[in-house]
């Protein structure tokens, strides 16, 4: 890309090796020309790497530099890590500081930028969250067979199982829980359970928190569920949600026998161009077929192959689903991805395992459709991202044309990107030399770029953010490290990467 800054201040290089690092009155650079593996230019802007804005003098040293600003001063030591002691790291963080009875999300801070001030509270898609985290020791296990990894897959299974318990609503999980007395965050419904007394949950449950549950069910079923009485227990909570929205019509219910906002899957809603489902056609008639099959293949019982008979043979959701990803500029949704990419994966997982008389069974046409759908998502827009997780998937479903590829080279450099510190430090990238700027806005009316920056340099995210945002962060919080732990797990379990020693 080039120079990400002007306004020099210093430079510091021995002469010797291939690199030189420049000071500016906004931040630190380094250019370095050794590491084929590592990008030629990097940029060391904001509180996450300085204590302050602008450089005053900088000394390269063996492994780093020494740098000096207004505030004060650092040294960065640049260290080789292999990526399984890097998966090593990320799973020392978990604990304590992002286990609240078993449930996985990020924790807020009270001091900035400060780990000791941390504390526990909900998040308005604790279920997901915690899927992606339980998803990665699921994988974790079946490569490793660590006992650790399996002690995590059957606490945090645990934890995922009350969200749907605690509710006393057949088939319908919790957003979120607290224990009486406990604050929790402002806005949403919350009850306070009739079947766990002392026990508030979090309702309005969006297909969010659907797409997290039927997502990583399958995999401990298949993966870590050893004896039949755990194969049962996961099995029915399968059966019973994906049942219980069959049997409600494809609309997930809440407490007050009403669809939830953003449960709702029915044609009625989905085909009738309704406001507020408009953009929501393709992802919701993926998700539902998604389950609708994955459940098949789990149970073989001709209901859920009923219900795929009457979405896509008399309704057409295939044709739905091909045009899943929306792609007018300004009403990109990043967040849509997470709840694309999880249910191909869920699709294509069940496919791979279905027997042939299960798989001739499905609507004609259905499979092809699918592979339609996730190639047209990722030409159209997420090829660009460099998205380990996305790349994975996308690799599992064997949809990507050999000749292209599935972006494995991208996924292996932000793996390696990732910054090690998950503090959501404030950042901004709006001023710098190297990003072309979009001449739309984003969804949310900011800024942003075309070219993709590295992401140890910007604001911190998971799957469902832009990685085109330009800004954000505050250090006021640290994210649970699932979003780097999960597609690393699972690029060995696809074979794709040797497993650590």
């Amino acid at each position: 890309q080039g120079l990400p800054q002007g306004n020099l201040t210093c430079a510091s290089s021995d002469g010797i090796h291939a690199d030189i690092w420049l000071g500016t009155r906004h931040g630190l650079i380094r250019h370095q020309t050794a590491d084929p593996l590592a990008l030629p230019w990097s940029y060391f802007n904001g509180p996450r790497w300085l204590p302050g804005l602008s450089v005053s003098a900088v000394l390269r040293l063996d492994g780093g530099a020494l740098v000096a600003t207004e505030s004060g001063i650092t040294h960065l030591a640049l260290t080789q890590w292999t990526l399984g002691k890097k998966a090593r790291h990320y799973q020392s963080l978990i604990y304590p500081r992002h286990d609240r009875y078993g449930l996985v999300a990020d924790s807020p801070l009270s001091s900035f930028g400060d780990l000791r001030t941390f504390h526990m509270k909900d998040s308005d898609n604790d279920g997901l969250w915690t899927s992606i985290y339980l998803a990665s020791q699921v994988f974790r296990y079946a490569v490793t067979g660590d006992p650790e990894a399996k002690r995590n897959v059957w606490k945090h299974f645990t934890a995922m199982e009350f969200l749907k318990s605690v509710t006393g609503v057949p088939g319908l999980m919790a957003r979120s829980i607290v224990k009486k007395g406990e604050s929790y965050g402002p806005g949403g419904q919350w009850h306070n359970s009739t079947v766990f007394p002392g026990w508030i949950w979090k309702g309005d449950t969006s297909s969010d928190e659907v797409t997290g549950h039927l997502f990583v069910y399958p995999l401990v079923l298949d993966l870590v569920a050893h004896t039949q009485e755990e194969k049962d227990r996961v099995r029915q909570l399968i059966d019973n949600i994906t049942s219980t929205i069959v049997e409600n019509g494809f609309y997930l219910l809440d407490l007050d026998g009403k669809p939830t906002k953003w449960g709702q899957w029915a044609p009625e809603v989905l085909n009738a161009g309704l406001v507020g489902y408009r953009d929501d056609r393709g992802l919701n008639s993926l998700e539902i077929v998604s389950w609708l099959v994955s459940a098949y293949r789990i149970t073989n019982d001709d209901r859920y192959l009923k219900a795929l008979q009457f979405l896509v043979t008399t309704n057409g959701y295939d044709i739905n689903l091909v045009n899943t990803k929306m792609l007018y500029p300004p009403d990109i949704n990043y967040s849509d991805d997470e709840l694309i990419f999880l249910p191909y994966y869920t699709y294509f997982y069940a496919y791979e395992r279905m027997s042939k008389e299960q798989k001739a069974a499905l609507p004609e046409n259905l499979h092809e459709r699918m592979g339609d759908s996730i190639r047209r998502t990722w030409d159209t827009i997420i090829d660009r991202e460099n998205a380990s997780l996305w790349s994975v998937i996308y690799y599992m479903s064997g949809q990507y044309p050999h000749d292209k590829g599935f972006g494995l080279a991208g996924a292996l450099s932000t793996l390696r990107q990732w910054p090690l510190d998950q503090i959501n430090w404030p950042v901004e990238n709006a001023h710098r030399l190297d990003v072309t700027l979009d001449p739309a806005l984003s969804r949310a009316g900011r800024t942003q770029s075309l070219n993709l920056l590295s992401y140890a340099e910007r604001a911190f995210m998971r799957w469902n953010s832009s990685p085109f945002s330009l800004g954000g962060g505050n250090g006021y919080s640290e994210y649970d490290p699932s979003a780097w732990l999960l597609p690393y797990w699972m690029l060995i379990y696809h074979g794709l990467l040797d497993p650590p020693s």
